[in-house]
């Protein structure tokens, strides 16, 4: 296969750069392959929820990105690379049509998910069969799903209806015959694909074919095309002609309930499955959804014809698709539903993401009862149609109301809620005086408010379903005499009210001469007290016959002939003046088979074989029982099976018969065991769509309807009307029963010769009186032609037209010639080759009208669950080398809930074949593919495995700690690491087990810096969140807490086990790659972080205003407003609001406050301000300042609530750029502090307005929040803006950079060993910023004893710390501490006090000062004593304080100045005292521009005895 692409100009393979570039899989319009740079408006990615990414290997070297973010769908994209030995790569171009590995702009939403949906609902048209192949007989049902061109599947995305295939010419229906079991044919299935997603590569079909057994007994094979049928157009044509190659399936294939989740929170690989943990689904408004498809309306409808079968079985008038259901047209489209009969239907939605919905019932009726008619508009406003439907369609359909959730809406009319609907049951199916037959359908109307609120709750599609029929009609049968005397079976050719004139065929004419002459043979009887019915399908149902054993059934007399019409053997009924009378009747039924001696029911008997063929003496009178009488009425013979009545009929009428018992006063109870059916739903109509705003679908038609408001206004209502519903399962047939046969000879069975015509009349002298039998030559009287048929039309479960030749009689074929058949294929022959019983053979599998896929309705629960935070789902097991990736398919019960009283699962990790599951408030193994390890009665060991992938049992590791914080919990080659921020610890779980790595070394660290409230959970990237990084180079664990401006973190080392520092520099992102660690800068992300929560509105309280773009200013002059709401409060008061601006200062962001207002403490209100570059307004609600009572404090608050009430809302609105000559702002950031409010009643202080209307309102406000929104002067505005200046300045500020750390790895594009000091590697600088380094060390010994620290001696290399601090308790000196700290507030003991100045020694502010911190956890207070290291070189000894000598720097450890004051006087000279205490901790920090070397550290100090 050639693929040609358009592509711009890059290697195929190459050595792999240490440099980023985007992956180049993306296919642009033009076909030329581009890099993957794309709009996030289709993959909706965001900075507030982090994506966690497994890779697996593809089939082809490449890798497989799957991305997980706890917010949108799962997504799969492949790299297209493939990575070589010696550190090279490989383009890879896949042999396809379609590459799996390349995606396009407008598709790529679709093609990148991992349950890859629909962008159109297909249809399966059902074109014709024709008669070029080799299909097996029997009814087909075609299942249609996609795949791509890596043959990885979709669920079905369509199902079609019935199509037959049988022997015969379809244009001719007296050739057409029943398959029999695997019998094959001479046709083929021609499909026509209708509305396909092109963005698919190939359609793979699967099919269910019904046939029987050799009993007739129906029977499924399920099969899956192995060919793959390309997709080339929007709609294509699909044959099946039966030389396919299968692959067997089962109906369970079909079935398959697959897992679709909206989101996922963590995944894992381990042993080759995908594991989701914490996932999401589609939330289903049932509530919404069960009330909304009982707003869709039913019709009752008749309006196609079938055509019309003639008795000589030819089509009436028109093509094959007026021959009814001897035409595969017919039986696909136009198979309707049974007058009188009970179903209950329902529609199923298709979601946006291909998941379905349960059964939703319809609103069910009895249309029997219904006083509703729906009346439809044409073009010119007249009615079109009024049939019966399911509700009154006239209400005011703009504001519909809930139905009550009941079985039964009206007794009267059975108007239920369950779906359950009743069809008319005097709707007359075949007309015989108009020579039509028009089935009974639906006519389905969807409300524009139904269709419109389904698009609003995810749902694309839907289509409709029906349970099977449980049948009240058993069969129809036509209406026969039979002969009291006899027995035997007859017409009835009286006319009118004449007395019954039952006809029969003599072997003997009136002078008993043999002869073949039908007429001359017929023989009267008058004697008829009771009835049978001839049934085909009683004949070919052996259960039907089971049945009838006269237990008494309903008969229904649906149509009533006057007479036959005779054609030498042949009757057919006269269809003139047809009547329906619907009389019914009760009866006994036995069956009674052919060749039957006798049975009886009541003294009634009914034969079925008269005379024996075997014995002459045995004879049968008809009409009148004479033995003694030579011209005695006699017949022989076999007759057809029938059903016996013990109750006359109506004469040559079509009965209906019913189930025992059955009546329709027991309607209602029929219809509860409806609703109480759990059996599944069927498919009866094709998929639609509910949007076909872009893709029209022709099948749907609109219709409107007026409906008269109270004020007598007409208002317009629209409804979307499918084709009407068929695949019911009423069938109509036209049949032809042989009555009558004589004996077969034994001796001559195919003898048709008579060779004494007078054998009988010479010999035969009465039954009592003939003496010499053996003179009457029998076998000249079994070759007597005895035959009639009679040819009738009725309504049938099965499609008993297509009865099948039985060839099984073999031994009856080699005697006689032929198989058993019937009329017409066979022909009305009385040739003793003829003389065998009819075929009885009928395939079940053509009584098939429902698929296989099945459907179960909706149970009503208290509560839904979508959230399913302790699920752990996997995928099928992928086959190293497979194609298909069965990480895609998750199924149905492929899952299982853990316990929940852990909390939700945060993150899912491999371990040890296992999967370690880290929840809030615990940590668990759960086994993946468990087995046990028991032993024999041999004593040998053997492995049981567990029942599935997953069990409930898990390992609890910790039901103490867990985390919240997915981003925390990290795994090394060591071990796996995380934090708790509820219980404040640092975990790490290893072989050792769980080890709380922060106690008794950063306990008290962690207690004091973790401080993240309630509101501060939900993950922000870079603003708010607990992230772990790991330096693989270092083997440093850095744990880093972003908290707004509150960002810090601390490093841990796996190799020394221990905390080794905390960094000023934070990242946002980092990774590792063969040993070296890479990392993105916060500082650059952070303004994007703020505006992504803003524009994306995930804040659980603030709302941003539409006119928020986050950007500062427009191309177009456009700029920014900001304004909020808080979701759930009445509105707020705004307590302060800063703006800054943030430029770029040689290395690193700066910023500057350019607003700062404030509201008063007392009054709550906040001047409005108006520059020429901003604009804020405000309208907080004013305190009661004055109020003598808080009663009246409320009231007046109220007041002024009620006056700003209707005020311009708070608004920042920017007018114009701030300018600064020295600067180039290029972001901004607005913070606001603002306390909500809600307005709330108190009725205990009622109060009044100035109207005097009684208030009885107060303002209850809540605690004071914070928000930030944050503004971006756009790079493309700069230029305008008279800011080309500052591009460069913009770039290095706001453009990501990829920073290394450390010297590891062979980086060809970075010089470690460049000359240029400027572009060395320096210990610790980061992000192009020198950060400080610092140390400290805690001083206590001799424990317990003061000390006076005089000097410090730090052995190490010549680099010269910066400034070095000491921290002591400082209990010994008499100045309170407290009392500096409090801003100088005395308490009464406290009447001297100390003030310490900063002194000052050079120009560039170095020097001395000492600064009061307090410790709020133990409330206590220490003093600070800070020096700036002085190099007494530079300095000299009066001024200096440090000198470096012989490896070592000497530290003069200076005193701490003070002055002495009171609380009335606070002047005093300067004083000093030296440093002392029992113990310190001391801090040496250095520039770090240079690196240090320390080897260790000597403090010099006096024992004190003050």
């Amino acid at each position: 296969m050639d693929i040609k692409l358009k592509v711009k100009k890059y290697k195929d393979t190459g050595d792999i750069a240490w440099e980023y570039n985007p992956l180049r899989n993306l296919k642009k319009s033009d076909d030329q392959i581009d890099d993957f740079t794309v709009s996030n408006s289709q993959l909706k990615l965001d900075l507030e929820n982090p994506i966690d990414i497994e890779c697996q290997s593809s089939y082809d070297g490449s890798t497989n990105l799957i991305f997980n973010d706890d917010k949108n769908p799962p997504r799969i994209i492949n790299t297209r690379v493939a990575l070589l030995e010696n550190n090279r790569y490989k383009i890879i171009n896949r042999n396809q049509i379609k590459q799996s590995n390349l995606y396009t702009e407008n598709e790529l939403d679709q093609q990148t998910r991992l349950f890859r949906n629909v962008t159109r609902i297909p249809k399966i048209q059902f074109k014709n069969v024709d008669y070029f192949g080799t299909l097996k007989g029997g009814n087909y049902i075609f299942y249609i799903k996609y795949s791509d061109s890596d043959y990885n599947e979709t669920d079905i995305v369509a199902e079609s209806g019935i199509v037959s295939v049988f022997k015969g010419d379809l244009s001719n229906p007296k050739t057409c015959v029943g398959a029999y079991m695997d019998e094959r044919t001479d046709k083929s299935i021609i499909l026509y694909l209708k509305n396909i997603d092109t963005s698919f590569s190939y359609i793979n079909i699967y099919y269910s074919r019904t046939s029987c057994d050799i009993n007739g007994i129906s029977k499924t094979d399920f099969h899956k095309i192995k060919k793959t049928y390309e997709i080339t157009d929007v709609n294509q044509t699909i044959t099946i002609n039966g030389f396919e190659e299968l692959e067997d399936i089962t109906a369970e294939d079909l079935n398959i309930q697959y897992n679709y989740v909206e989101s996922v929170k963590s995944q894992a690989q381990v042993q080759n499955r995908l594991f989701f943990a914490n996932v999401s689904k589609l939330k289903e408004d049932s509530a919404t959804l069960s009330n909304l498809a009982l707003y869709i309306n039913v019709e009752e409808c008749q309006e196609h014809d079938i055509g019309y079968i003639t008795d000589k079985y030819g089509i009436y008038k028109g093509d094959i698709t007026a021959a009814e259901y001897y035409s595969p047209y017919n039986i696909y489209y136009r198979l309707g539903y049974f007058p009188g009969e009970i179903y209950r239907l329902g529609v199923v939605f298709i979601y946006n993401d291909e998941h379905l919905s349960p059964v939703y019932n319809l609103r069910g009726i009895d249309f029997n009862l219904s006083t509703y008619h729906f009346k439809e508009k044409g073009d010119n406003g007249e009615i079109i149609s009024s049939n019966k439907c399911n509700y009154d369609y006239n209400i005011d359909l703009r504001d519909p109301e809930t139905i009550e959730n009941k079985d039964f809406i009206s007794l009267e009319t059975l108007e239920n809620t369950r779906g359950v609907f009743r069809f008319t049951k005097d709707k007359t199916i075949i007309d015989h005086d108009g020579k039509s037959v028009k089935p009974l359908g639906l006519k389905i109307r969807i409300p524009e408010f139904v269709i419109n609120k389904l698009k609003e709750l995810n749902i694309k599609g839907y289509y409709f379903v029906r349970q099977q029929r449980i049948p009240t009609f058993l069969f129809s049968g036509l209406s026969i005499g039979v002969d009291t005397v006899s027995g035997v079976p007859c017409l009835d050719l009286s006319e009118g009210g004449q007395n019954p004139k039952l006809v029969t065929e003599s072997f003997v004419n009136k002078n008993k001469v043999l002869i073949n002459d039908y007429d001359s043979k017929l023989i009267y009887s008058n004697n008829c007290s009771y009835s049978g019915l001839l049934s085909a399908d009683v004949k070919c149902d052996k259960q039907m016959q089971s049945l009838l054993n006269s237990d008494r059934y309903k008969l229904v007399e649906a149509y009533k002939f006057n007479q036959y019409n005779a054609s030498g053997r042949s009757y057919t009924l006269d269809l003139t003046n047809v009547e329906s009378t619907n009389a019914e009747t009760t009866s006994e039924l036995l069956y009674i088979d052919s060749d039957i001696p006798q049975k009886i029911i009541n003294d009634n008997i009914f034969c079925t074989r008269a005379g024996m063929q075997e014995e002459i003496k045995q004879q049968t009178c008809f009409g009148k029982e004479d033995i003694e009488s030579s011209d005695a009425q006699l017949v022989r013979g076999v007759f057809t099976d029938f059903v016996g009545c013990n109750t006359l009929l109506g004469k040559s009428s079509l009965y209906n018969v019913y189930i025992k018992n059955y009546s329709e006063t027991f309607n209602k109870e029929y219809f509860q065991i409806r609703i109480d059916d759990n059996s599944p739903y069927f498919a009866v109509s094709d998929r639609y769509a509910t949007d076909t705003s872009v893709i029209k679908d022709k099948d749907i038609t609109d219709c409107t309807t007026d409906y008269k408001d109270v004020e007598d206004n007409s208002i317009e209502f629209n409804w979307s009307m499918i084709p009407i519903l068929y695949r019911g399962d009423c069938f109509t047939y036209t049949t032809t029963i042989r009555l009558h046969r004589n004996f077969t000879s034994q001796t001559v069975p195919t003898n048709d010769t008579i060779v004494d015509f007078n054998t009988w009349k010479d010999n035969f002298k009465g039954i009592r009186n003939t003496e010499n039998w053996d003179d009457i030559n029998i076998g000249d009287i079994n070759a007597v032609a005895i035959g009639s048929w009679v040819t009738f039309k009725g309504l049938s479960n099965n499609n008993i037209s297509l009865r099948s030749i039985d060839e099984f009689n073999t031994e009856e074929i080699a005697l006689m010639g032929n198989p058993r058949g019937f009329y017409p294929i066979q022909g009305m022959s009385t040739k003793s080759s003829a003389k065998i019983p009819e075929s009885n053979l009928y395939n079940r599998g053509y009584s098939t009208t429902l698929g296989f896929k099945r459907n179960y309705k909706h149970i009503d629960v208290p509560y839904e669950v979508d959230e399913f935070d302790t699920r752990i789902m996997f995928s099928d097991i992928q086959v190293d080398g497979n194609f298909k990736n069965s990480y895609k398919v998750f199924q149905g019960l492929s899952y299982e809930d853990l316990d929940r009283q852990y909390g939700g699962i945060v993150k899912i990790l491999p371990w040890g074949g296992n999967l370690l599951t880290v929840f809030e408030h615990a940590i668990a193994i759960v086994p993946i593919n468990e087995k046990a390890l028991i032993q024999t009665t041999t004593g040998q060991n053997i492995h049981m495995y567990g029942s599935g992938v997953l069990q409930k049992q898990m390992t609890i590791i910790s039901d103490m700690y867990g985390s919240i914080w997915k981003d925390s919990i990290i795994r090394t080659p060591r071990a796996v690491y995380g934090v708790d921020t509820y219980t404040k610890k640092i975990w790490r779980f290893s072989d050792r087990g769980l080890e709380l790595i922060s106690d008794f070394t950063i306990q008290r660290f962690l207690n004091d810096e973790i401080n993240l409230k309630e509101l501060e959970k939900t993950v922000a990237l870079g603003t708010r969140n607990v992230k772990t990084h790991f330096n693989a180079y270092k083997n440093d664990v850095m744990f880093t807490f972003y908290n707004n401006d509150k960002i810090w973190n601390i490093c841990y080392n796996e190799v020394r086990s221990m905390w080794v520092t905390r960094y000023s520099w934070v990242p946002l992102l980092s990774e590792n790659i063969n040993n070296t660690y890479f990392s993105f800068d916060l500082l650059k992300s952070k303004i994007f972080s703020i505006i992504s929560n803003n524009l994306r509105k995930t804040d659980d309280l603030v709302k941003v205003g539409e006119e928020w773009t986050g950007k500062y200013v427009t191309s177009d002059r456009e700029y920014s407003k900001f304004t909020f709401t808080v979701d759930g409060y009445d509105g707020y008061n705004v307590n302060s609001v800063v703006i800054k601006g943030y430029y770029w200062d040689e290395d690193e962001i700066k910023t500057d406050s350019l607003i700062e207002c404030k509201a008063n403490e007392e009054t709550w209100l906040m001047d409005e301000v108006s520059e020429n570059w901003v604009e804020i307004k405000n309208k907080n609600v004013g305190n009661a300042i004055d109020a003598e009572s808080e009663e009246d404090r409320q009231k007046i608050i109220y007041a002024n609530y009620l006056e700003q009430k209707d005020a311009a809302p708070f608004s920042i609105e920017f007018k114009d750029l701030y300018r600064k000559e020295d600067r180039g702002y290029l972001y901004y950031t607005i913070e606001v502090k603002y306390t909500p409010y809600v307005v709330t009643s108190s009725e205990d202080n009622p109060s009044e307005d100035e109207s005097g209307n009684l208030m009885s309102n107060c303002i209850v406000f809540g605690i004071e929040r914070s928000y930030t929104a944050g503004a971006i002067i756009p790079y493309e505005v700069l230029k305008e803006f008279d800011m080309l200046k500052y591009q460069d300045d913009w770039n290095k500020a706001l453009l990501y950079n990829i920073f290394v750390h450390g010297r590891s790895n062979i980086i060809d594009e970075i010089n470690y060993f460049d000359s240029d000091e400027t572009n060395q590697i320096l210990p610790t600088k980061w992000y192009n910023k020198q950060e400080p380094f610092e140390f400290e060390f805690i001083v206590n010994e001799p424990k317990g004893i003061h000390k006076i620290f005089d000097n410090l001696v730090i052995i190490s290399n010549n680099v010269e710390p910066n400034s070095i601090e000491i921290e002591i308790t400082g209990d010994v000196y008499e100045f309170s501490k407290r009392a500096i700290y409090r801003n100088k507030t005395f308490n009464k003991n406290e009447s001297t006090n100390a003030n310490f100045p900063e002194i000052y020694l050079d120009k560039e502010s170095k020097g001395y000062k000492t600064e009061v911190t307090w410790d709020p956890i133990r409330n206590e207070y220490y003093l600070n004593v800070h020096a700036d290291c002085l190099n007494i070189k530079e300095y000299g000894r009066r001024l200096g304080n440090i000198y470096y000598s012989e490896d070592s720097w000497y530290f003069q450890v200076q005193p701490i100045y003070y002055e002495q004051t009171s609380s009335n006087d606070f002047e005093s000279p300067l004083k000093a005292t030296k440093v002392r205490d029992k113990y310190a901790r001391i801090r040496v920090k250095y520039k770090g521009d240079k690196l240090v070397i320390i080897t260790a550290l000597q403090t010099l100090m006096t024992q004190s005895y003050a």
